[in-house]
């Protein structure tokens, strides 16, 4: 933030008006030029915003974050006293996040042409900044994030779906700040690093037509499913013969920054490994398709390089990063990372020597408190002695419980941070036996496959 171009040209300016910036702690004067309004939306909002206010100091005027609940345990010291902080639902929106993503549209409508705006977006914006249109039901728009979570779509469709029914996706929020200079920073979480898709665009995007959403939903086999406020809606929008919106703005006033990506956490991923003795090696920063078929695919590229049919020469440290999708047939409880693993495990049952991890940089992995899971070739067998399968498991889209039960579930609680799943592959130097299923002990308690002198 501190060498983009246009916070220079801010801060060239707050100066002028005797504004406090880079935290000189001057007062503010009032009145002698525009305002400079900070909105932050999603699970890195707050440290996202840490970042802005030591490089802008005391200068913000007005402000709003807005992340998901149970992320902020207290209002920190740092945050200043005209900076909101708010709370909402996520993955499926409620009624706080509604209201608070109603306050920012306000705050958007109210700029003025000498007004600055900082926008601060990462992954989880999508479910945060929720303004359904025309009148529609907060509940019917929840009732369809369901279905639209449950159906696997990728996040891309799942979101021109958003783009139909809400006011502030596909470039919405900069139509409503329109007068105002908008510089918007993104941490994407998306494959390909598209800021019209992190977080549905709030400032950029093509959400699609009425038509080709309805199509898409029809094509899929999940418009049935939608309840039945909703698909009107659509249906009104398509009759109605909707025009799409064009871009908000030209580039003058509007700048848009990918600030960080899932190449960021790789290329850092693969430094660490280097640094504990394994050869690194990214495979690719666009993972994508069904989680658990991501899963055996990892595995099966670990047990390429353990056979010596591919580089490089072990210990070795495999990596991804992407984004995997789950259609949930069961009723169970897990994620897409936990899934990953238990489709990694499936491929490894009885291979010593490799180690599948999978885990959302954000921390968190679908409902549930674990950011992911690890498996190895002893995950199948210690699962039949504790009589269970993984493959029931995964039929049920149960994976919580049973990684939960071999001590195989990653906790690091909300990291601040969003930028894609990372999934990496442990590949030993030599094949050693292992002792018994019912003795072997877990590999979220034992060293992983690597060098001996590894500090783990």
């Amino acid at each position: 933030l501190a060498d983009e171009p246009e916070v220079e040209r801010w801060s060239h300016e707050m100066a002028a008006e005797g504004r406090a910036v880079a935290g000189e702690g001057l007062p503010h004067t009032g009145g002698m030029g525009g305002r400079t309004v900070l909105l932050a939306v999603g699970k890195a909002a707050l440290e996202m915003t840490r970042g802005a206010l030591h490089v802008l100091g005391d200068a913000v005027d007005r402000g709003i974050v807005l992340a998901p609940h149970g992320t902020v345990l207290n209002r920190p010291r740092w945050l200043l006293p005209e900076i909101e902080l708010r709370e909402g639902g996520h993955p499926v929106p409620d009624a706080a996040g509604a209201e608070a993503a109603r306050d920012m549209a306000r705050l958007a409508d109210s700029l003025e042409s000498r007004d600055r705006l900082l926008v601060l977006i990462s992954g989880g914006g999508s479910a945060l900044l929720t303004l359904p249109r025309d009148g529609l039901p907060l509940d019917a728009l929840q009732r369809t994030t369901e279905v639209l979570l449950r159906s696997g779509l990728p996040i891309q469709e799942v979101n021109q779906v958003r783009s139909v029914l809400e006011e502030l996706k596909a470039g919405g929020l900069a139509r409503r700040a329109a007068r105002a200079r908008v510089l918007g920073l993104v941490l994407s979480d998306v494959v390909g690093d598209d800021p019209g898709v992190v977080a549905s665009g709030p400032l950029s995007g093509d959400g699609g037509s009425p038509r080709d959403v309805e199509i898409l939903l029809r094509r899929r086999g999940v418009w049935d499913e939608l309840p039945r406020e909703a698909r009107k809606a659509i249906s009104r929008h398509r009759a109605e013969g909707e025009p799409q919106p064009e871009r908000p703005r030209g580039d003058a006033s509007l700048t848009i920054r990918v600030v960080g990506r899932g190449a960021t956490a790789l290329a850092a991923a693969a430094n660490a490994a280097r640094a504990l003795g394994y050869e690194a090696r990214i495979l690719t920063s666009s993972l994508q398709g069904e989680a658990r078929a991501a899963g055996r695919g990892m595995a099966r590229a670990g047990m390429a390089l353990q056979d010596g049919v591919a580089g490089p020469e072990p210990p070795a440290c495999l990596l991804a990063a992407g984004e995997t999708t789950v259609e949930v047939r069961g009723p169970g409880k897990g994620g897409r990372n936990q899934e990953v693993a238990l489709g990694g495990a499936l491929a490894l049952a009885g291979r010593q020597g490799i180690l599948v991890a999978a885990v959302g940089t954000d921390g968190v992995d679908g409902p549930t408190d674990a950011a992911g899971g690890i498996a190895d070739g002893s995950t199948v067998p210690r699962a039949r002695a504790r009589g269970r399968e993984v493959s029931d498991a995964l039929a049920a889209n149960d994976a919580y419980p049973l990684l939960d039960a071999l001590g195989d579930l990653i906790r690091t609680g909300p990291t601040g941070t969003n930028v894609a799943d990372l999934v990496l592959v442990l590949v030993s130097g030599e094949r050693t036996p292992r002792r018994s299923p019912d003795s072997v002990e877990s590999p979220g308690t034992g060293d992983p496959p690597g060098p001996p002198a590894s500090p783990g």
